[in-house]
């Protein structure tokens, strides 16, 4: 199966851009008020806040970018081998966004798919607000007619850094 290259980041160079004016601001708040010690210790200690926050985010983009580790493009060839994909068949890739209608999808997938048919689903869905429990949520995909479950904690699969596996990114996505 052809795969088009991924080019998009979920962390936007603009984002990076805001960042690093956010954090020039700063330091010339902080310049212009250097006669008031308080006021331009708090700019400047803000500002180095600001340089940590951008430099994760800043690290972030490069790992998710292609020239980077190509971790959503790693995931999708995981999820592509776990359903063993042979040229025949149809796959269906939806994005659901923030993740409102993600139990929605699950639900109508289920119920219109073929006999045999392989669902695959990835979501963060160790994140008990949008999902609930993880065993309350397997017993309800169970009881939707699903013969098989596998459970797989790709946040922990070795492509993703230490660094992007919490709430943010990584942190509760898995493979069902």
């Amino acid at each position: 199966m052809k795969q088009e290259k991924y080019d998009k980041n979920w962390v936007s160079k603009t984002i990076l851009y805001l960042m690093t004016a956010t954090w020039l601001m700063l330091c010339l708040l902080s310049i212009a008020f250097w006669k008031n010690t308080i006021i331009a210790v708090s700019l400047a200690s803000l500002s180095l806040v600001v340089v940590c926050i951008f430099c994760y985010f800043a690290y972030a983009h490069y790992k998710l970018s292609t020239s980077g580790r190509n971790v959503p493009g790693r995931i999708s060839d995981l999820l592509i081998e776990k359903i063993s994909l042979n040229g025949r068949g149809r796959l269906l890739d939806i994005g659901c966004g923030s993740g409102i209608f993600s139990k929605d999808v699950i639900k109508e997938t289920l119920r219109v798919l073929k006999k045999d048919g392989i669902f695959v689903f990835q979501d963060i869905l160790k994140i008990k607000k949008l999902y609930g429990r993880t065993d309350e949520l397997i017993s309800n995909v169970k009881n939707l007619g699903v013969e098989e479950l596998h459970w797989e904690d790709t946040s922990k699969s070795r492509f993703i850094s230490p660094l992007l596996r919490n709430n943010i990114f990584f942190g509760g996505v898995t493979l069902m």
